[in-house]
C-alpha cells in the first residue's frame, strides 16, 4: 500500500516505460525529413493530451486516503484507455507505412516519456503540486 504522495509513481514509471518502447518502435523509420512531424505529434499530445491527464491524475489522487494499491496511479476509465491504445497499436501498427511511424511513434512516445517523468516529479514535490491543485 502507497502513502498518498507516492501513488502517482507507478503510472510515471509505466508511461517513461511505455514511451520508451514507442519511441525505439519508430526509431529505425525516422529520417531527418521526418522529425518537424514528429515534433508537431509530440506537442499534440503533450499538450492536449497527456498534459491534461497528469493534472487530473494529480488531481484525482489529492482525494484519496493514505494506503492505496498501486494501480489506483489511474481511475478504471485511464487503464482501459490504455489497453484500448496499446493493442491498437499492436494489431495496427504493422499495416502502416514505415514513413508514418517514422514521425508518429517517436513523437507519441517522446510525448509520453516527458509526461510520465511530469508525473514522478509530482511525487517528488508533492506538497508543492498539493498546495497548487487544492
Amino acid at each position: 500500500m502507497l502513502n498518498q504522495r507516492w501513488v502517482l509513481a507507478p503510472g510515471g514509471l509505466l508511461w517513461m516505460t511505455a514511451g520508451t518502447m514507442v519511441v525505439l518502435k519508430g526509431l529505425p523509420h525516422t529520417h531527418l525529413y521526418s522529425l518537424p512531424f514528429a515534433l508537431m505529434v509530440f506537442f499534440l499530445f503533450y499538450e492536449f493530451i497527456f498534459s491534461k491527464l497528469v493534472k487530473h491524475h494529480t488531481a484525482r489522487v489529492q482525494i484519496l486516503p493514505d494506503g492505496q494499491p498501486f494501480w489506483r496511479c489511474f481511475d478504471g476509465k485511464s487503464w482501459l484507455i490504455m489497453a484500448v491504445m496499446m493493442t491498437s497499436g499492436l494489431l495496427l501498427g504493422p499495416h502502416f507505412p514505415s514513413q508514418v511511424l517514422g514521425f508518429f511513434y517517436p513523437g507519441l512516445g517522446a510525448a509520453l516519456f516527458s509526461c510520465g517523468l511530469r508525473l514522478n516529479v509530482r511525487c517528488l514535490h508533492w506538497s508543492k503540486y498539493k498546495e497548487r491543485i487544492s
